[in-house]
């Protein structure tokens, strides 16, 4: 298991996702199905989910992959819930904005 934890360090490490997939299609050959579930979390960064999605479905190991897939899908609702807060506040923002300038303009918007 520390040659399998060393090469998952190294392809973090690299900052190359081909490298992180290959480990991963490497641990998935090898029917190192834990080294693979551990290698997403080391990887995290690098990957792709559509990629990781299908390997799972492919290889018919979802059990293995859901953790990641869970941790996925809340980093990418917390980043659509900070965008749409962002956007409102700046809507709010133009529109104050706006009647600001009609007001001063004596226009009505």
């Amino acid at each position: 298991m520390i040659f399998f934890q060393d090469a998952m360090e190294y392809a973090a490490e690299s900052k190359n996702p081909e490298v992180a997939e290959e480990l991963l299609e490497w641990f998935l050959d090898k029917k190192s199905y834990d080294c693979f579930a551990a290698c997403l979390f080391q990887c995290y960064d690098l990957l792709h989910p559509d990629v990781i999605l299908e390997l799972s479905w492919r290889h018919n190991i979802m059990d293995f992959t859901m953790p990641y897939l869970i941790q996925v899908v809340r980093e990418y609702i917390t980043k659509v819930r900070v965008a749409f807060n962002h956007h409102l506040k700046l809507s709010f923002f133009l529109c104050a904005l706006t009647l600001d300038i009609s007001s001063l303009l004596n226009v009505t918007p």
